[in-house]
Parts: C-alpha cells; structure tokens; sequence
C-alpha cells in the first residue's frame, strides 16, 4: 500500500465524524518509484486548489497567491512559501493564517526533497506532506463547504494517487 496516500486518508479520516469516514476510499497501491509523484499531486492539490479556493472564499476580488504558483516540484518549494508569505499579509482571519502557516510548511518540506536521492530515503518526508496536505484540505473544510466537500476533495484525490504512475 502507498504510504503517502495512507497518511492521507488516515490524516482525514481522523478528523472526521463517524457517519462520514466510511465514505472514503481505499488508499492506493504499492510503488515506492511512484511515491514523490504522489506526494507532488497531493502538494498541487493541496496548496493550488484546496488552499487557493479557501484564500479566495469570501473575498471579492482577492487573487490568491497560490493560484498563480506554476504545477508544484521540489524546486518551487521556496515559492511555496513566498506565496503563503504573501497571504499572510493580506491580513488574514484565523483560518485563513492557519491555511498559510500549512502552506508555508509544505514548501519548507517540498524544497528539502532530494530528488536524486532513492524514493526510500525521502519516505518520511513524503509522508509528512500527505499529512499535511490532509490537514490543508481539513482547514480549507472549515473555510467552504465543509464535511462533504472535504470527503468529495479527498476520495478524488485518492483516486487519482491510485493512478499516479
């Protein structure tokens, strides 16, 4: 079983009620070659939609940083965090700053990914992320719609790790 897409969902799974953690799916299979590819999907998603939405909700007019980051690689892990620095200065509600701390987090993990490295050695940094991605989903849970929203954004993401070749 992929490691990363477990921490996932047990991540979201944990935070959420009874009545709706049944709903989520099985996480992905095995492939540890596969396990960074995941991690930089959950990174994307989890900072250029699940963030972005929650840091444009509710504010006309408001382009989010994180919308204008290019598809998320290690590389870009000090962009990551210049974009959660940059919406920390819009003078953010409680949420909202949580969301950026997260955010700012995951590129501070992502630019320390060696890529060169074997997929093994990053393994616990890899699940790091999952986990926070997880929680950014959670937090953006708290800014929109809320539990089906959530298990909606999770199931999707879960099934697209199970097909991250």
């Amino acid at each position: 079983m992929s490691e990363v897409a477990e921490h996932f969902r047990a991540t979201v799974r944990a935070k959420l009620g009874a009545e709706h953690q049944e709903l989520l799916r099985v996480a992905a299979g095995t492939g540890a070659a596969r396990e960074l590819r995941r991690t930089l999907h959950l990174t994307d998603r989890a900072v250029r939609q699940w963030a972005h939405q929650a840091a444009a909700h509710g504010r006309n007019e408001h382009q989010s940083a994180y919308g204008g980051l290019p598809p998320l690689v290690p590389e870009l892990g000090h962009a990551v965090q210049k974009a959660a620095d940059t919406e920390l200065k819009t003078g953010l509600d409680a949420k909202h700053e949580l969301i950026a701390q997260m955010v700012w987090g995951i590129g501070e993990r992502l630019a320390g990914i060696d890529t060169e490295a074997p997929p093994s050695s990053s393994q616990h940094s890899l699940n790091q992320i999952a986990i926070e991605a997880a929680e950014i989903l959670l937090a953006a849970g708290l800014v929109l719609p809320g539990p089906d929203w959530v298990i909606d954004e999770a199931n999707e993401a879960l099934r697209d790790l199970a097909h991250t070749q």
